[in-house]
């Protein structure tokens, strides 16, 4: 049975993704969302058709004031992820489509609650060790593995992010 192989391996892909966008404050790791001195844009409704494409280019025009002209990877909620597989009216073109002429790098749905686009200059991911799998011991019926991971977001450049809510940030 590979279930708690599976499950254990889901649980360390999860947790590395919420280390890259929320990083550790415990360890003074700032991920994507959280980064000091990062840029912010408010968006708008994505239920109505136009609106992601405006606020995506409301976001490239501020990386772009701040010097960083690309190429771009883009970070949505599941919600706004899901709304960009709608048509724009009276066309074929997915608004998905759309964007991904301007977010060279990709789409992504992420579990997140706020969106974000990154220049491709932002840092990169510094891997210790990558994931491993290990015998720990038995009990004479169970053998304990574990699974291990050395990584942190190294973000270089934090004006080279972006993040799009849905409401102002507070000051």
């Amino acid at each position: 049975e590979s279930s708690p192989i599976e499950d254990a391996a889901e649980a360390v892909a999860r947790r590395e993704e919420d280390f890259i966008y929320n990083g550790s404050p415990s360890f003074g790791v700032e991920g994507l969302l959280t980064a000091r001195g990062r840029n912010e844009v408010t968006m708008g409704d994505w239920s109505k058709v136009e609106q992601s494409i405006n606020d995506v280019l409301k976001a490239v025009e501020t990386l772009d004031k701040a010097g960083f002209y690309g190429p771009y990877a883009l970070a949505l909620p599941p919600r706004d992820y899901n709304n960009l597989f709608k048509r724009y009216e009276g066309t074929d073109m997915l608004q998905h489509d759309h964007l991904r002429r301007l977010c060279k790098l990709g789409i992504y749905k992420a579990p997140i609650e706020t969106a974000v686009l990154v220049d491709a200059r932002v840092g990169k991911l510094v891997v210790g060790q990558d994931a491993m799998a290990g015998y720990s011991s038995n009990d004479g019926i169970h053998y304990h593995l574990f699974i291990s991971e050395s990584i942190v977001p190294l973000l270089i450049e934090h004006k080279a992010i972006c993040t799009l809510s849905a409401t102002p940030a507070a000051a």
